[in-house]
């Protein structure tokens, strides 16, 4: 909102299931205990060190990429050009505020298969899935 992200510091649940799944954590070194505010700097800065850019979206259709990032072009212009995946779980669709929250072996098991896809050939998505198309 405004050139301003919102992430969870490195101690949210978000961070473990990323950091158990295999990830890194974008913000593993700002751990200030609350959701951490990130400049759009900031974000341009570190975008060559990101692989995966996952979002929680409500959106009414299937999740494309566009739907991404919020329409910020410069963001987006990055990733696209530095080959990020994208990944996400559509809160219209998936229950991820309710059932999702207890069912974190679920939600790893997703996390696992969007970062090694090689090692989870038949695995079925049930919450963040990831998005095929670019752009």
């Amino acid at each position: 909102y405004q050139d301003v992200w919102y992430a969870p510091d490195a101690q949210s649940l978000m961070a473990h299931l990323i950091r158990d799944a295999g990830g890194e954590y974008f913000t593993d070194q700002l751990n200030q205990g609350e959701n951490l505010i990130l400049s759009i700097e900031t974000l341009v800065g570190a975008m060559d060190q990101i692989d995966f850019w996952g979002e929680i979206i409500p959106e009414t259709d299937t999740l494309r990429a566009a739907d991404f990032m919020f329409s910020d072009s410069r963001l987006k212009e990055m990733a696209l050009g530095n080959d990020v995946s994208f990944f996400g779980v559509n809160t219209q669709t998936r229950d991820y505020f309710g059932q999702a929250i207890i069912e974190p072996h679920v939600l790893l098991k997703d996390l696992g298969a969007i970062f090694y896809p090689d090692l989870y050939h038949t695995h079925r998505f049930m919450y963040f899935q990831p998005i095929k198309e670019k752009g």
